[in-house]
């Protein structure tokens, strides 16, 4: 591509070829665009591009860290397709790509569409990481029963932020 031409990269946070290569980067972003559950409102599966869409209107710079976290290096992998099949299918889907990039040494991240594909990445990183794993799952509404929490943790800690209440 011209140099002389102003690109925008569409991965996480519109890094530069050089900070999101795979080879170079400490960190995989996997977008997992899948909603099969969903029962009411659908669209979940666009909420990974959304979010990488609009990273690149947010600061590199983290004030805690006194760091710019692009340095880091960021590599936002292809979108996960979708296993039809059963969340069950999907969960092992991620847990085979999110193996993948641990298997590499990188730090993996999900973004998915919708609360099962935690399940997978759970898995995946209790398998790699054993007792030292901690979930931080980040959600809208958390429509997890006691035993799909308990599936999750497998015993591990779990971290949930930023769910929505209603008051009756």
């Amino acid at each position: 591509m011209p140099k002389d031409i102003p690109w925008i990269n569409r991965n996480f946070l519109a890094l530069s070829d050089t900070d999101s290569s795979l080879d170079t980067a400490s960190a995989v972003l996997l977008p997992v665009p899948y909603d099969s559950t969903e029962s009411s409102i659908v669209g979940a599966r666009n909420g990974p591009n959304a979010i990488i869409q609009s990273s690149s209107e947010l600061e590199d710079y983290d004030i805690e860290l006194d760091a710019d976290i692009s340095n880091i290096g960021i590599y936002t992998s292809p979108y996960l397709e979708p296993h039809m099949g059963s969340p069950e299918l999907m969960a092992q889907r991620v847990q085979m790509a999110v193996e993948y990039y641990l298997d590499m040494g990188k730090t993996v991240g999900v973004l998915g569409g919708e609360h099962s594909v935690s399940i997978g990445s759970a898995r995946a990183h209790q398998k790699y990481y054993t007792d030292s794993t901690r979930v931080f799952y980040l959600g809208r509404s958390c429509r997890f029963t006691k035993k799909n929490i308990w599936e999750l943790s497998g015993g591990m800690p779990l971290g949930p932020v930023g769910f929505m209440s209603k008051e009756t």
